[in-house]
């Protein structure tokens, strides 16, 4: 088990066409969350969720795998 709670990557994902964060919690278990902003304008912002690759995304596995590396795991 990892001696941190919980890390997070911002990377520019292609497939959602903008940057996403790649959080994975000490467990290993991962999500991939991402934000387009919808309106123009620094006022009455609406943000919705972009749909990412899931957890077969070769981003996510990467850094995962850079992660148990680091640790000593791989």
């Amino acid at each position: 088990m990892a001696n941190w709670q919980i890390t997070a990557k911002t990377i520019y994902c292609e497939s959602a066409g903008e940057e996403v964060t790649i959080i994975i919690k000490k467990d290993w278990s991962v999500q991939c969350t991402g934000y387009r902003d919808r309106q123009e304008g620094p006022q009455n912002k609406t943000y919705t969720q972009v749909e990412c690759e899931g957890l077969d995304c070769t981003r996510i596995n990467q850094y995962r795998d850079q992660l148990k590396a680091e640790e000593g795991l791989l």
